[in-house]
């Protein structure tokens, strides 16, 4: 969404100005990505600036992982530690998880309420 790929505006249609929450740890790891897409020369430094300047401003709950410990825990056999709070998460607020991920998505499908955001949308 914050590097403005054809995947990320797909998402931000799907949440449709809808609230949104995230883990505690989401600035560091979004961060930590949007540096690996400049370092691989996919983002030029003012986009990697926009960028990060545009995830300072994102509107999100920011929910402590300490809660989120234990359900995460118990996901830890089958989705990685960092990803496993999201959806201990999307379990904690009953709402529904938007990824790009598709391994993810297949790995929590039978835990969650999963939106895979594959592809571009068709031209109208």
């Amino acid at each position: 969404m914050l590097a403005e790929t054809d995947m990320g505006l797909q998402a931000l249609e799907a949440i449709g100005g809808q609230p949104m929450s995230v883990p505690a740890h989401f600035d560091a790891e979004v961060h930590r990505g949007l540096r690996g897409l400049a370092r691989r020369g996919f983002l030029s430094k003012p986009r990697l600036e926009a960028a990060v300047r545009l995830l300072a401003e994102f509107i999100a709950e920011r929910v402590p992982l300490q809660p989120l410990l234990m359900p995460a825990h118990r996901l830890g056999d089958r989705i990685s530690a960092p990803d496993s709070f999201y959806v201990a998460l999307t379990q904690a607020y009953d709402c529904e998880f938007i990824t790009c991920d598709a391994r993810l998505a297949r790995a929590t499908a039978d835990v969650i309420r999963v939106r895979l955001i594959s592809s571009p949308s068709p031209a109208p």
